[in-house]
């Protein structure tokens, strides 16, 4: 397929997926939608914490800063696997449009990515919000001090760092409609074992060091652990030196897994279609 038609048909199914996500409320209704759940996530890390803090006598605002770094960037790794881990049932099941995708001329490679796109552009919505609405209720109401200095950020390194994560991110929603396209039994759980998974491992609330060593050799596995690294380091050192082993480690993982994704979902899609099964429903 030629790239102007590919990039088109993505960018149109990135604006249907945008459409599909917002026009149901009014935006107001949808930006409280979008916070909702992130930030719900933040309080109860933020608040097992201040627990935590007081039953032990000793409050670490440093660790504290590596908690609300971690929970805002795992904003990214949830939705666009939620959107990505359920888009095969949505399409095959509830909307009935998975053979008129596949008969088209751009098929379902655009639009999954188009789709994945969308997810990652309202992830970024929520977490801005989450950003300023955490960063208030923290270190205002609360008095919890966060370690940021914004003017020793480097925005350039955490620019590059999220984007390399969401590709890591794109790729992996590959595998998983892959796999949703050879079950009707995961659709509403693949997601939300392969997030949970990336919440445990991924360096998000607490070092892998301190997992058994099977698992923490897992964790250094995953290009989400990099991912989360990089932006800590982005963020609060902003040195070079320190971000740049991460990214490294971030984009050699994100070309593996676009890779095993890309011919994941190749492989699932000829199966599917031999096997007779791309367009089977699950009644509930």
């Amino acid at each position: 397929m030629a790239v102007k038609p590919f990039l088109k048909s993505a960018w149109y199914s990135a604006w249907l997926g945008w459409k599909i996500e917002t026009n149901w409320t009014d935006p107001l209704t949808f930006a409280g939608y979008y916070l909702l759940r992130p930030f719900a996530g933040l309080l109860i890390v933020g608040f097992i914490f201040l627990i935590g803090s007081f039953a032990a006598g000793n409050m670490s605002t440093q660790y504290f800063t590596y908690l609300f770094l971690g929970q805002i960037s795992f904003i990214y790794v949830s939705q666009i696997t939620m959107v990505t881990g359920s888009l095969i049932h949505e399409e095959r099941s509830k909307y009935e449009t998975l053979r008129s995708l596949y008969v088209t001329p751009a098929s379902l490679r655009p639009y999954l990515l188009g789709r994945a796109l969308s997810a990652a552009f309202a992830s970024t919505v929520s977490m801005l919000l989450t950003l300023l609405l955490g960063t208030f209720v923290f270190s205002y109401a609360l008095g919890i001090r966060l370690e940021i200095d914004l003017l020793k950020v480097n925005y350039p390194a955490l620019g590059l760092s999220v984007l390399l994560g969401i590709a890591s991110l794109i790729s992996l929603g590959f595998l998983l409609s892959g796999i949703n396209l050879l079950s009707t039994k995961l659709q509403f759980t693949l997601s939300e074992y392969v997030s949970g998974i990336f919440f445990l491992l991924g360096d998000v609330i607490f070092p892998p060091s301190m997992l058994p060593g099977p698992l923490n050799l897992l964790s250094s596995a995953l290009p989400i652990t990099y991912y989360i690294r990089a932006v800590r380091a982005s963020v609060l050192s902003g040195v070079w030196d320190a971000i740049l082993p991460n990214m490294a480690m971030l984009l050699l993982l994100a070309i593996i897994i676009t890779v095993a994704g890309l011919l994941g979902f190749g492989a699932a899609e000829k199966r599917a279609k031999r096997l007779g099964i791309l367009d089977r429903k699950s009644e509930y």
